[in-house]
This record gives C-alpha cells, sequence and structure tokens, in this order.
C-alpha cells in the first residue's frame, strides 16, 4: 500500500511542478483572486472543511484548535470510497480541478484554499500519503 500511495502522490507532484512552472505569470494574479473571494471571518474556513466532509459523507467530524494556534481537522470519510490519490491531490492543490461533482458543494476547487487567509501551511494525511502544501503570498 505505502508503494501505491509513493506512486500517486509522485505523479500529481510531477503534474503540479509541471503546470506551475507553466503558469508561473499568472501566480501574483491567482493568489490576488484567491485572497479576493476569500470571506475574512475563521467561521468561513470551519464551513469549508465541514462542507468538504459533507461533500465525502463524512459522518464524524473533530477539530482541535491548540495552544499555539494549530488547528486540527478530521473527519471519516471513506478512502476506499474517496481515495487521496493523485486526482485529489491535484484537487486539493489547485483551483478549478475538484474531482467533485457538480452535485456536491465543492465542485469548484476553491474552499479548501480558504486555509491561506489563516494559516501559511497544511498538512494532509490519509495515514498513508502526507503531505504538507505551504502557502506564500510573497510572488
Amino acid at each position: 500500500m505505502a508503494d501505491i500511495a509513493v506512486e500517486e502522490f509522485a505523479l500529481a507532484k510531477e503534474y503540479l511542478e509541471k503546470k506551475f512552472e507553466e503558469l508561473k505569470s499568472l501566480k501574483a494574479l491567482v493568489n490576488q483572486k484567491l485572497r479576493d473571494l476569500q470571506p475574512r471571518t475563521g467561521w468561513s474556513l470551519i464551513n469549508e472543511l465541514i462542507q468538504n466532509a459533507i461533500d465525502l459523507k463524512a459522518t464524524e467530524i473533530k477539530f482541535t484548535l491548540f495552544p499555539n494556534g494549530d488547528l486540527q481537522f478530521q473527519h471519516n470519510a471513506c478512502i476506499q470510497e474517496y481515495p487521496l490519490n493523485h486526482r485529489a491531490i491535484i484537487g486539493l492543490c489547485t483551483i478549478a480541478e475538484s474531482t467533485k461533482g457538480l452535485d456536491t458543494v465543492g465542485f469548484m476547487g476553491i474552499g479548501f484554499k480558504f486555509f491561506t487567509k489563516f494559516f501559511s501551511s497544511v498538512d494532509v494525511s490519509d495515514g498513508t500519503i502526507n503531505f504538507r502544501i505551504n502557502y506564500f503570498t510573497h510572488s
């Protein structure tokens, strides 16, 4: 299983590196538009995370706020039905490449990125694949 996870992550990383290199000139514009779309409250972030969990048919969610300001969010979506594969990783790391259908709340691929308003990085894990997305506001 670990070999499959490494392969899935490698596929996503290769795709994203190529895409971001090709679109380097659009980075500042995309970052500004993303900031413009984002609500200004922490409740909006909480709402987005809950909507993502609902889209993945999670029945349990858990938030933990640590004294240092870190926020941990967990849900119990079925990883067999909704695997953290290369397409899902691409959806989490980019805009408008969601793996979700039009019958979900998060079909636009924007909501998860609201973490950038409050945190400079986010760790994503399904127990097999673990990675960090660092968000830098400078261009």
